[in-house]
């Protein structure tokens, strides 16, 4: 499945925030004043509704933070080179571009400067930011909160939706956990919360937001919504998917043992469109999925 490879193949080659340069609330509000006043005249209004996420309007991008000597050495963090003009520029900086992605004269770009390597070849982002760019041009700025705790950045990622002019936000990490939207139509730059409902096939086959959802709530809600689990027959060898299959839950398609314990399971509506879902842990928790809509 075409779309499962997609998903999955995002998932493991994933295998961050401007907040790094946000050290203090003065230094929050000079970088403010200094780029708001700036700002391109194409984004009069920026705003976020998201807890913990930030938007502000800039035409330029500071370098990143420069390395210490008690910067530790990460190796999993490393990124293919930028392919775009804007993930270039950003590279330039200083910066490790995590994705790119383009739409007509816009582009969105997910980097970072500070991580740490964790199990499995995955990598934990510690500053994780999105930019967003019109024609080249920097419009605008996404960073989350400062972290003091030692946790990982809620931010670093940016991926489609099938929802006008809008882009979902990840964090960059195990499962790239979809945290919020960004509404963007050339004007209006709005973080806002994941939308309810996502479209697929021309619109009959909605998708609700089953992110962060262990698997038996998310089947539930999906079939509330036409989606029916599809009976799978579980390779004999993968004793979680049997485990699955003896609560009831037919749809595994598989687990892996290992690493973060990724699942996927299958479900199918008329008109043979089919719905690929992806959980990550032992409590099955969903982080990704993605609809095969059949050529009209």
């Amino acid at each position: 499945m075409l779309i499962k490879n997609n998903v999955a193949s995002m998932i493991l080659n994933y295998t961050s925030r401007f907040t790094y340069c946000l050290i203090c609330a003065c230094k929050l509000l000079f970088l403010t004043t200094t780029f708001s006043s700036n700002a391109s005249d194409n984004i009069p209004k920026v705003s976020s509704t998201v807890d913990g996420l930030h938007i502000v309007a800039i035409n330029k991008l500071p370098a990143a933070p420069q390395k210490t000597p008690f910067d530790e050495p990460v190796l999993n963090c490393d990124r293919d080179p930028p392919r775009t003009i804007e993930g270039k520029a950003v590279s330039s900086l200083g910066w490790r571009v995590i994705n790119e992605i383009s739409n007509g004269n816009l582009t969105i770009v997910g980097f970072f400067s500070k991580g740490e390597d964790g199990t499995s070849g995955s990598c934990f982002v510690k500053d994780g930011n999105v930019a967003i760019y019109s024609k080249g041009s920097l419009q605008a700025l996404i960073y989350g909160d400062k972290i003091t705790d030692g946790s990982n950045s809620p931010l670093g990622a940016v991926s489609k939706t099938n929802l006008n002019n809008t882009f979902r936000l990840r964090e960059f990490s195990p499962g790239m956990t979809a945290v919020a939207d960004l509404f963007y139509d050339g004007n209006v730059a709005r973080v806002q919360p994941i939308a309810a409902i996502e479209p697929f096939c021309n619109g009959i086959a909605p998708v609700p937001n089953i992110y962060g959802k262990d698997i038996k709530s998310a089947r539930k809600l999906l079939k509330n919504y036409g989606w029916k689990p599809e009976n799978v027959e579980a390779d004999p060898g993968d004793f979680i998917a049997k485990e699955l299959n003896a609560e009831g839950i037919t749809e595994v398609d598989s687990c892996s043992g290992t690493g973060f314990g990724f699942c996927n399971f299958d479900y199918q509506r008329e008109g043979g469109i089919s719905l690929n879902v992806i959980t990550m842990g032992d409590d099955f928790t969903v982080t990704d999925y993605g609809a095969h809509c059949p050529e009209q």
